[in-house]
């Protein structure tokens, strides 16, 4: 691949990332309409892999604009320390939703037994005191 007179070293540092993504494009379809559909396509599975994964690229950027470099083993610290404050911020979440369930439930069961006894008031008053 790196053997084709556009990929040489002096030729990378002159093409943009468009460039780039037609000239690889190209060596795997025939025609530029292929080429073209090609890309989109990559494109969008490049979304679909990343855009869950959206909070952890901003906070490696983060860092990366930071210290302006990271080593492969700063970058796995940055992703397990945003993945695990995303997972704790998920499972509070959760507990938050369990609690307001539960509250409501709460609430239910106490307004049903009001309206419960307050039909039992008024069935005794309508029958003379039979239930």
């Amino acid at each position: 691949m790196l053997s084709n007179p556009c990929f040489t070293q002096a030729n990378l540092c002159h093409l943009s990332d468009i460039e780039h993504t037609i000239k690889y494009a190209s060596l795997v379809c025939r025609s530029p309409e292929a080429a073209e559909r090609f890309i989109r396509l990559c494109e969008t599975m490049a979304d679909d892999l990343l855009r869950p994964h959206g909070y952890v690229l901003i906070a490696v950027s983060i860092v990366l604009r930071i210290r302006r470099t990271l080593s492969g083993e700063e970058i796995d610290d940055v992703i397990a320390t945003k993945v695990v404050g995303f997972e704790l911020a998920s499972e509070q979440a959760r507990r938050r939703r369990w609690q307001h369930r539960v509250a409501n439930a709460g609430r239910f069961k106490s307004e049903a037994l009001q309206r419960s006894s307050m039909r039992a008031a008024t069935n005794q008053r309508v029958n003379g005191g039979r239930p």
